[in-house]
């Protein structure tokens, strides 16, 4: 029996060694995980804006090559998400619902018409591809003429885009070149340009452009605000608001970390926590972050969204006109289960009007009181930066953290641009965490980022 048991140790020594030299041969033979190509990127090329019931043309493309991709199956799905009701502990973010639109033919191409009005990303899926996104505004068709901004958020400096569109069955007349002027709400005369005096017809279907450099009439760039745009035609006046910000005006600015300051008017906020401390003093300095309570700032405690969306306004400059909008074109309360009677009112407000809050979103109300997310804190972040464009063009890419797949299809690409404009960062893990609730302290840090000002020590 001995004998045996010794002949099969031997055996088995042997298999192993010889399993120990294969192994290397084996393991260079196996494709790794790392060596698995990467999913083909798709192009999809399409207008970004459609009147209702307009036939338009959707062309999907290989990015490595432009070569055109036959088979690719298009989808219209809504491009925002009621994602914001109050959250559970196992809360799991809804699907995009789409809606078929066909599959693309051996050119790359559908032809489809749109039919509902709204905001909604055109989406195509193949297999061996990564997902595509590609955002469409559906307009409502309509005889009229309409005088817009291209963006509702604009950083310093960033040229204004206006544009006159004739939806009439019959030209407009314009008295000069550029007929156009720059206000504040309140009728205070901002820009006026100079423009020769040429009549000018705009043929039914035409649109006319025009730049503004956000220069007042003496050459100063303007000051953080709401601003109007007022056009004059043969039709009537038409106007477009537009806010400017005092945020950031690049991705490449970084506001260095700030030194502890001497006034530390919290006990709770000494510098033991270099990471945030030296933030919210700073902050508190300015005016833009407040106490929880009379000496306490509370800086682990959990933010509400109202009290994110006020410090985001200051932070911007805004807060300040909060109540100057008299004549704004909103007389109803920005949400369901917003009154005048709550703190933040005129704040939520004017963040609605800014694009910054969406009715899609909250659609059964704002939910004032009810902590902020972090991925919450990108979308407004992002929307406030004037990043709204940029962050449609990102959809459904992966920001490169562990738990992406956690992040809502739909706004990726609001956490993407957040985190290439440095504004928010993952943990130490390489995580996110997009639906955990953001304390006092990151919510500090974050506006901090979000400044173009620079924060004296």
């Amino acid at each position: 029996m001995l004998k045996k048991t010794s002949s099969i140790v031997i055996w088995v020594i042997c298999l192993a060694m010889s399993l120990c030299m294969a192994l290397p041969s084996v393991a260079a033979a196996a494709p790794s995980h790392m060596s698995h190509p990467a999913p083909k990127k798709m192009l999809i090329s399409a207008p970004s804006k459609a009147q209702a019931g307009q036939e338009v043309t959707v062309r999907i493309t290989n990015m490595r090559d432009e070569s055109p991709v036959e088979g690719a199956s298009v989808y219209l799905v809504p491009r925002h998400e009621p994602s914001y009701l109050p959250l559970g502990q196992n809360y799991t973010p809804p699907a995009l619902t789409p809606r078929s639109l066909g599959t693309t033919g051996a050119d790359g191409e559908l032809k489809v018409t749109l039919t509902d009005p709204g905001k909604f990303f055109l989406t195509a899926e193949k297999p061996g591809f990564a997902q595509g996104f590609a955002a469409v505004t559906v307009y409502k068709a309509q005889q009229e003429v309409t005088f817009t901004a291209d963006k509702q958020v604009y950083n310093q400096a960033e040229p204004v885009t206006l544009t006159l569109r004739n939806g009439l069955d019959s030209p407009i007349t314009l008295n000069c070149g550029a007929p156009w002027k720059i206000t504040r709400p309140n009728g205070e005369s901002v820009f006026a340009p100079f423009s020769i005096m040429v009549i000018i017809d705009v043929e039914p279907g035409k649109e006319i452009t025009w730049a503004w450099d956000q220069k007042d009439q003496a050459g100063e760039q303007v000051k953080p605000g709401v601003y109007v745009a007022t056009i004059r035609t043969s039709g009537g006046d038409i106007f477009a608001r537009f806010c400017i910000t005092g945020l950031r005006t690049g991705k490449d600015i970084r506001n260095p970390d700030p030194k502890m300051p001497e006034d530390r008017p919290f006990t709770d906020v000494t510098g033991k926590h270099l990471w945030g401390d030296p933030h919210v003093l700073h902050l508190h300095q300015k005016g833009i972050v407040r106490g929880k309570s009379a000496g306490a700032f509370d800086p682990e405690g959990t933010l509400t969204r109202a009290e994110f969306v006020a410090m985001l306004l200051r932070a911007c400059g805004l807060e300040s006109q909060t109540d100057e909008d008299g004549n704004s074109e909103e007389s109803e309360d920005p949400f369901p289960d917003i009154t005048p009677a709550h703190w933040a009112y005129a704040h939520i407000r004017k963040a609605r009007e800014m694009g910054i809050l969406t009715d899609d979103e909250y659609w059964e109300g704002f939910g004032p009181d009810a902590p902020i997310t972090r991925m919450e804190i990108c979308v407004m972040a992002a929307r406030a930066l004037g990043l709204e464009g940029e962050a449609c063009q990102n959809a459904g890419e992966m920001a490169g953290f562990d738990d992406d797949d956690d992040i809502a299809l739909a706004y990726r690409g609001y956490v993407k641009a957040a985190v290439e404009w440095g504004v928010l960062k993952g943990y130490p893990d390489a995580t996110f965490r997009p639906w955990d609730n953001a304390t006092r302290r990151e919510a500090a840090v974050i506006i901090y980022r979000l400044m173009q000002l620079e924060l004296e020590d």
